[in-house]
């Protein structure tokens, strides 16, 4: 496929509503999907975060696997330091504690594997039973 043809067809899935996504930033909407700027702007933070904290706890990973380099394990716990921090900005952003994302996981996790991970489980998942056991409403 030309890079032009590729280009094309993946900007084409791109949401373009700038003026929805610039309301929803600066905007409160009147229904129960709202979120106030200082809960999506900590939201955000958290977000980016746990994003380049995974990197990061990541690349040390790589470092031993692919180059050689010894493992650095006191790097590793840093790096699981910084992701609880962004965690926990999050959780309390969303209004809940870490206890309740932890029930709601494990209660996730019996529905998916009831004895004991299995392959087979892991690739035939019940994602409306996991998502019902963890309290949602429609498996989504």
């Amino acid at each position: 496929m030309a890079v032009r043809t590729y280009k094309k067809l993946a900007l084409r899935t791109e949401n373009l509503d700038f003026p929805g996504i610039m309301g929803r930033i600066l905007t409160m909407q009147a229904d129960e999907k709202s979120v106030d700027h200082h809960t999506l702007i900590r939201l955000l933070h958290a977000g980016m975060g746990l994003a380049s904290e995974a990197g990061e706890f990541t690349d040390a990973l790589k470092k031993y696997l692919f180059y050689g380099k010894p493992l650095d394990k006191a790097n590793l716990v840093e790096e699981l330091g910084d992701l609880r921090w962004f965690m926990e900005q999050a959780a309390d952003a969303l209004g809940v504690s870490m206890y309740e994302i932890e029930q709601a996981n494990i209660r996730k996790l019996s529905v998916r594997y009831p004895e004991q991970f299995t392959e087979d489980k892991a690739v035939n998942r019940d994602l409306g039973a996991e998502q019902q056991a963890m309290g949602g409403k429609d498996g989504r």
